[in-house]
């Protein structure tokens, strides 16, 4: 089966990891994938304050660059002759033109990670889910990260449930390998004799960090030398030291800042325990994501604490595989914390099983599978 994988570029983002390990995958498995891969074209500055002039050229160039797209995608698809179109589908409709014109001609299955009307559904204009709900009908096939996001495509567009593959996120196994990792690749972070607390993503509001800060300024009642390593980084990176040192934690906690993907495991395996505290308030409409950080923490069997949202409780067991604790519960997970300091016996069992439960269901060669099998339903 030939594909042709239309996505856009977006430098260091998650979902470029996604896009990257998707495509290594597929190959794998023996398909022939044409990458069609074009650059993200962002405007600076918040909307509200844009002149109306400013308005205008922002919706002329969406217009100019979705044609450019289509008909760049039109020539390669020409030439290439793929059995199916894959599209990564974008919540501001990068790819529409190329979706509604070459539907007629050309077998099309998305590939949806979010739509806008649950990630930026305040203020959106009313066209945005007209767009969503054409690109859908246009599709022959469309695959999912969640179930619950699933639902909602089914509940709110209305798309028919046997149309829909779900296919979670999932993590390179090889490289996320804590067999393959020694802590002293980090020494000059973080003492031997440390108990650790780990984070990775960039800082923004729905990542929690904030409340990293407050579970700290528990768990160091019981645990004075706790390090809480903290690995990523983001404009809010300032906010987040500036309470640390408010909280007198500046000798608990390391900032380590941005680090390559490739770099992210050696850090992972010094940690002992490591959070993903996602705020139940930014994500008032459910969580409909498939985290990677999740499948990360898994792979590199570590003692994992994670709030009972969506998928998350799919993929956790509570008391096997990890904790799922509410993220505002920060009493809890700090008790949880301390218990973990102090049973390495439970952080290694939790671990262990993390670990096989992401060999089984949610590796990238899994996910590609998935994507594979909801492809050549299309073209039957």
């Amino acid at each position: 089966m030939k594909i042709l994988y239309t996505h856009m570029v977006i430098g260091a983002e998650g979902s470029q990891v996604h896009v990257e390990s998707f495509v290594r995958a597929i190959r794998n498995l023996g398909d022939d994938l044409v990458d069609n891969a074009f650059e993200a074209h962002t405007f600076g500055g918040g909307k509200e304050s844009w002149s109306r002039l400013k308005r205008v050229s922002v919706r002329l160039n969406w217009v100019r660059q979705n044609l450019y797209r289509f008909f760049a995608t039109l020539a390669l698809a020409i030439r290439a002759r793929p059995d199916v179109l894959l599209f990564r589908f974008e919540p501001l409709h990068e790819f529409f033109s190329c979706i509604f014109f070459l539907s007629p001609f050309y077998p099309i299955v998305l590939e949806i990670n979010a739509v806008r009307s649950i990630e930026n559904h305040h203020g959106r204009p009313w066209v945005s889910d007209y767009l969503d709900r054409v690109s859908l009908t246009r599709a022959k096939g469309i695959v999912v990260v969640s179930e619950e996001l699933k639902g909602y495509l089914v509940e709110y567009y209305g798309v028919a449930a046997d149309r829909i593959t779900v296919a979670p996120n999932g993590v390179d196994v090889a490289l996320f390998d804590p067999a393959i990792y020694s802590s002293k690749a980090i020494s000059a972070a973080v003492a031997f004799d440390q108990f650790v607390v780990g984070f990775v993503g960039s800082f923004r509001p729905w990542h929690g960090v904030d409340l990293i800060v407050e579970i700290a300024s528990i768990v160091v009642r019981s645990i004075p030398d706790v390090t809480f390593l903290i690995v990523g980084d983001g404009a809010d990176r300032s906010k987040y030291e500036e309470m640390v040192s408010a909280a007198n934690l500046s000798n608990n906690f390391r900032f380590v800042g941005f680090v390559s993907h490739d770099a992210v495991p050696q850090y992972l395996a010094r940690m002992n325990v490591v959070l993903a505290p996602f705020p139940k308030a930014s994500y008032e409409k459910g969580f409909y994501g498939s985290a990677l950080k999740l499948f990360e923490y898994m792979a590199m069997e570590r003692a994992i604490i994670v709030p009972p949202l969506g998928q998350n409780s799919q993929v956790i067991t509570h008391g096997v595989s990890g904790f799922l604790i509410e993220s505002e519960d920060t009493q809890k997970i700090a008790s949880t914390i301390v218990v973990l300091a102090n049973d390495d016996a439970l952080c290694r069992s939790l671990g262990k099983n993390a670990r096989e439960e992401v060999l089984r269901n949610y590796t990238w060669s899994r996910n590609a599978e998935l994507v594979r099998c909801a492809c050549e339903q299309v073209i039957l």
